[in-house]
């Protein structure tokens, strides 16, 4: 403003200056054309302003704040070419939300923004003010990172999985991000080779236990095709499906609500107890949330007292171990099938459907069983309290070597005695009520910042450390 200022100020000085040679009319027309320069000029730098803002809005992601693909293509592109000149690394990474689908299934697309929102804001402030934050896809994003070594890549992605959200308006929901690394010049040298093989290792990352900040490797990752991905992505679709579908009749019933997450929270930590592979316990985790998805045509029998159900009835609802299998065996989760099959099988043959017995029933139906036997004997049911922790764990060893595998009752006995031993320690003796909440995936054990309310939100503030 101050140029306009002195090129009005000059202009009109100097007309000024030559007025007593130039007539009136030529006067005014001179400082007229004056005025109307000056008016361009200012026009002309406000809508440079204007459009550089609205180029700038173009560039970003209306949701997240951070920059769109567009951009994200050209500026790989620049900074890949000033690494060369400047001879420095460069590393890219390229980040998915694992499980997006089912935060927009189950709690609705704002709060499927809200998290998109947090993982940006994550990236935003566990990043450098040089490096670009780029959201790519609907939950991919992408972080080019200039003059960066591939280990401290590797930290600041580490940095960002380790700060995402985990609540949104009460609720929890950690998200967790599969990460791809690549970088220039030790993968590649040229800008889509290296966003192939970041996005590679992010997929090697999501199809090996999600939840990790994966590095490429020529020697033990495949490149995979779309063809591949194709098929991976109708894997997960369909393991999506169910898993979400667990979730809806997990929270209709009132008198079940919150049975199956709380089941796969307690399976989730006895497995990882019995130093099972991150994969098996992922696996176990998935399985015991589907446990029952079986009693989805059965919801009128699943809430009636078992001495209310008639012989006939009995037998039907004894078939939802099987209905659970043909639901299964539709998807990808084949895997899990044998174990949601045998949960109500018991050691001693007398069980259901099969009549399996002893180590015939497979390990992780074994671990299903334990733990959904605990939930059912702590849940308030048809009125009455749920049972006191002592009390179920004396009803779960009556049945050891009974109902239940001996070895795996007593370890799962010593783990929901320690788990009830930090829970009354850190609520100050305040009494054992197993309540329904939102399962939180985790890995380890330690006391949470805030005394937990009751077993399963301890379970999952300690998994969650």
């Amino acid at each position: 403003m101050n140029v306009f200022v002195n090129l009005y100020s000059t202009s009109a000085g100097t007309l000024l200056a030559a007025a007593p040679l130039m007539s009136n009319t030529a006067l005014v027309a001179g400082l007229s054309a004056v005025v109307i320069v000056i008016a361009l000029a200012i026009f002309l730098a406000w809508r440079a302003i204007k459009h550089s803002a609205i180029f700038e809005v173009s560039l970003k992601d209306p949701v997240t704040g951070v920059y769109n693909q567009r951009y994200f293509r050209d500026q790989l592109d620049v900074e890949l070419e000033r690494a060369k000149r400047a001879s420095e690394t460069l590393c890219l990474a390229v980040i998915d939300i694992d499980d997006f689908r089912s935060f927009n299934n189950t709690y609705g697309h704002q709060v499927g923004d809200t998290v998109l929102a947090a993982a940006a804001r994550a990236m935003r402030q566990n990043t450098r003010k040089f490096d670009v934050i780029c959201r790519t896809g609907g939950d991919e994003f992408a972080i080019i990172m200039p003059n960066t070594r591939l280990i401290d890549g590797q930290h600041i992605c580490e940095r960002i999985n380790g700060n995402i959200v985990q609540s949104v308006d009460g609720v929890s929901m950690r998200a967790r991000l599969s990460i791809g690394i690549s970088s220039y010049p030790y993968h590649a040298s040229e800008s889509d080779a290296l966003y192939k093989l970041a996005d590679d290792a992010m997929y090697w990352a999501k199809y090996h236990g999600k939840n990790q900040v994966t590095i490429f490797d020529y020697e033990t990752m495949e490149s995979f095709s779309s063809e591949e991905r194709l098929r991976k992505a109708e894997e997960i679709a369909h393991q999506n499906t169910v898993q979400t579908l667990a979730i809806a009749m997990d929270a209709r019933d009132e008198l079940t609500r919150g049975h199956a997450r709380n089941v796969a929270t307690l399976a989730e930590i006895f497995a990882s107890r019995l130093n099972l592979s991150k994969h098996k316990i992922d696996m176990i985790r998935v399985a015991a949330l589907v446990h029952d998805i079986g009693k989805i045509g059965m919801a009128g029998l699943a809430r009636r007292e078992p001495g209310e159900l008639t012989r006939e009835e009995q037998i039907q609802l004894q078939e939802h171990p099987r209905l659970c299998q043909d639901i299964l065996v539709a998807t990808d989760l084949g895997v899990v099938v044998p174990w949601v099959a045998a949960h109500h099988e018991r050691w001693d043959g007398g069980g259901y459907p099969a009549g399996l017995e002893g180590g015939k029933i497979p390990y992780e139906a074994r671990i299903i069983a334990l733990c959904d036997e605990y939930e059912n004997l702590t849940r308030p049911s048809h009125g009455r309290d749920g049972m006191s922790h002592r009390d179920a764990v004396a009803e779960i060893i009556k049945q050891r070597g009974r109902k239940f595998d001996p070895i795996m009752t007593d370890s799962f006995v010593h783990l929901v005695d320690l788990l009830n031993s930090m829970l009354m320690t850190s609520n100050a003796r305040k009494p054992v009520v197993a309540a329904a909440a939102a399962p939180v995936p985790v890995d380890d054990i330690s006391f949470p910042e805030s005394a937990p309310t009751d077993l399963y939100t301890l379970v999952r503030a300690k998994l969650r450390e």
